[in-house]
Order: structure tokens, then sequence, then C-alpha cells
């Protein structure tokens, strides 16, 4: 018998969205098992509002039911699309029966807390520190006792909760003692078969990027950052901490591959600096384009202010780039200093710029094979396979 999985999240998945919870929803469609009928139920930024859709991931078939139509799936607005998806997802709770329900955020699940369903959820980010920070981009750091008294009501309705961040899961594990065997660190992944090291120097993946890319030059150190501009990820921050390199490294380029809100900012940022032309701001590249990227680059540069288990640093860590992040999330799990990176010792430019340097002054001492073996536990069939396995046994309990 098939294994029935609808999965909850408001995106688009024949849209562009940049963004570590969209990847993590793709990727576990992708990997699916054979006998899984998968269904997400998402949002429309690339056709129709409504009305079943049958597509693929990968070799991957499944239904795909978009419950509301956006602009643009980068761009935060003044509603919250989280808020916008679960009102109009409100309406059709009911016909969701006989399923395994998977939420890729919290919010959906306030629909479904009275239903019999096996309900999973997934927490991303260091939860505690992204709504204690204070009022930010996202909308529950304005309204932190509104957030906790959700999950008051949410979480002992699932039957697993997952996280990627260490901090998220003890926070929760604190708080709801009688929860605590449901809930669960899960780490995020990589795509091996996208991302590993090159036989080819970097030098010349350089050459190669650079006639692809007028605004790249083939000469000089390359610092990278793929992701959203939103302020979860400091995107200021990075433009300051690379304005610091710079006066030591006039051949230092910072190469920005993404999209979001702050990205004006940014390139009034960059200019203020007197870094135009050191600064590229590519479209944003699609996943199966980075592997070049990461190849070629000398460092890659994380400015975040909290994360969870960037899927990024995988990805980077997995093509033999050394990383520069800020302490933050499972990245301090990740990254070896001296080894396969530097971690900075607090969220400060000045201190990102000192990680940057000392993998640029001392480059021989990160060998692209220590980073590419340090992720070799973060594949699909080591991070998936046990969690369908869990799903295949919520669904058996339906039966």
């Amino acid at each position: 018998m098939s294994v029935p999985l609808v999965i909850f999240h408001p995106m688009d998945p024949r849209g562009a969205k940049v963004g570590g919870a969209e990847i993590f929803v793709r990727g576990l469609i992708r990997h699916a098992p054979a006998d899984f009928d998968v269904e997400l139920v998402g949002i429309s930024a690339s056709g129709p509002a409504r009305g079943d859709m049958r597509l693929t991931e990968g070799n991957t078939p499944f239904r795909f039911q978009p419950l509301a139509r956006v602009a643009d799936e980068n761009r935060k607005e003044l509603v919250p699309l989280s808020l916008r998806y679960v009102a109009a997802l409100w309406p059709l709770h009911r016909r969701f029966a006989h399923q395994v329900l998977f939420f890729n955020r919290i919010e959906p699940l306030l629909a479904f807390r009275r239903h019999a369903n096996p309900k999973l959820v997934a927490l991303h980010n260091d939860v505690r520190r992204q709504i204690d920070s204070g009022p930010g981009e996202v909308l529950w750091s304005r309204f932190p006792r509104l957030y906790f008294a959700m999950e008051n009501r949410c979480l002992p309705t699932a039957d697993l909760v997952l996280s990627e961040s260490r901090a998220t899961v003890d926070d929760c594990r604190r708080r709801f003692p009688a929860l605590r065997d449901r809930i669960e660190l899960f780490p995020t992944w990589f795509d091996p078969e996208l991302f590993s090291p090159s036989s080819d120097t970097r030098a010349d993946e350089k050459q190669r990027l650079a006639r692809q890319h007028p605004g790249l030059r083939a000469n000089g150190d390359w610092i990278l950052y793929t992701g959203r501009f939103q302020a979860q990820k400091a995107p200021i921050r990075m433009l300051e901490a690379f304005a610091l390199v710079h006066r030591q490294r006039s051949n230092a380029m910072l190469v920005l591959s993404g999209e979001g809100n702050l990205k004006p900012e940014m390139l009034r940022k960059a200019e203020e600096l007197g870094l135009r032309n050191h600064v590229a701001f590519l479209d944003s590249v699609p996943r199966t384009g980075l592997p070049p990227f990461y190849r070629a680059a000398d460092a890659f540069l994380l400015a975040s202010d909290y994360e969870g288990m960037p899927i990024s640093i995988l990805e980077a860590l997995a093509c033999g780039l050394p990383v520069a992040s800020t302490p933050v999330g499972e990245v301090p799990a990740l990254v070896i200093p001296g080894t396969t990176g530097e971690i900075a010792a607090n969220c400060s430019a000045e201190a990102l710029a000192g990680a940057l340097d000392r993998i640029l002054s001392h480059r021989g001492t990160y060998f692209s094979a220590a980073c590419a073996k340090s992720v070799r536990a973060f594949t699909p069939g080591a991070v998936l396979q046990p969690l369908y396995g869990r799903i295949r046994s919520l669904a058996g309990k339906m039966r």
C-alpha cells in the first residue's frame, strides 16, 4: 500500500524562491521512496492560484495544490505570507482526512490541531534567538508572547517535532518535558550528485565563470555568498566585513547570488563603501548552477544573526570551499577552525573580516578534501531515510 504524505509550505515548486526551507521541501519530495504518494499544498508565484497539478521533482511525481497567488516569493510584504497561507488553508482542512501531514512551518498546524491525522512539524532556525532578538523581519519577533502561545497550542498535537537547531530542540524539550521523546534533532543535507570538489583548479573555474558573467574578474580572491538578502542574513554586515578585507586585498571581489528586500539597500551601501566595482550582484543562480561558483571561490561568507544548520554551508564545504561565519546555529559544529574554515569571535563586521583574513592568508591550510570529508554524514540517504521510515510507521497506524 502507498504511504500518503501531504506537505504544507507556502512555496511554489515551479518558482525561484531562495531559501533553505524551500530546498528542504524539494529534497523531501525528490528523495521520497517509490511507495510514497506525495502532495504539496503551497502557493503560486508563476501561474493559476487554484487547481490540482501533476508535477515532478527530479524523478518523483507529486500533486501540487496552490492556495494563493503572490507576485514575488523573495520579497516580504506587509501581511506575512505565512498568515495569508493559513487563511487560505483553513476552509480546506477537512479535506485531508487519511494522510500523514508534514508542516514545514508551525503556523499551518493551527488549522489541524484537532485532526487525528499523524502530524510532523519542522521548526527551522534557532527559534528562541529569532524571536527574542527584537522586532525584525520575522512577524513573531514583534509578538513573542503570541508566538509561544501558538507553540503551546500546536506542538502537543504533533507526533514528531523536528529541528536542525540544537538550541531549538533543547528549548522545546525544556518547555515541553512531556513531549521530550517527540522532539528530535534533524540535520539538513546536501545533494552529493550536485555538490562535490572539482578536479580543475580554482583559477580554471574562475576563468570559465568570468567568460559567462561580465561582472566577474578572473583574477584575485573571490568571496562568495548565496542566499536571501533579508535581515536575518545581515547582508550589510557582510559588505562592511568585505570592505575591511578589501583594504588589504584590493584585488578581492565579493560575489553575491540571491534576492530579497534588502538588495536596494545593499547596492547603496556598496556604493557608499566605494565597492561598486568589487561587488558582483548576480541574478539569483539556480541551485544546479551553484557548484561552479563554490569551486571557483576562495572563501564562503555567512554573516547571519541567527541560523539553524544552513544548507549553503554544507554545499560550500561539499565543494571543498572553506567557510568564514558568525558563531550561529550549528555552524560551529560544522566548521573546524584551521581546517575547514573560521568562526568569527562575535557577530561584528570586524570579527568576520578577521575570520576571512585568516582563511585568505593561510589558504594552504584549508584543504578541499578535508572540507568535503567533513560533511559526508549529511547526504539524503543518511538523513532522510530514517525520516521516511518514521512517516511509513505513522501511516501504518491509520490502517
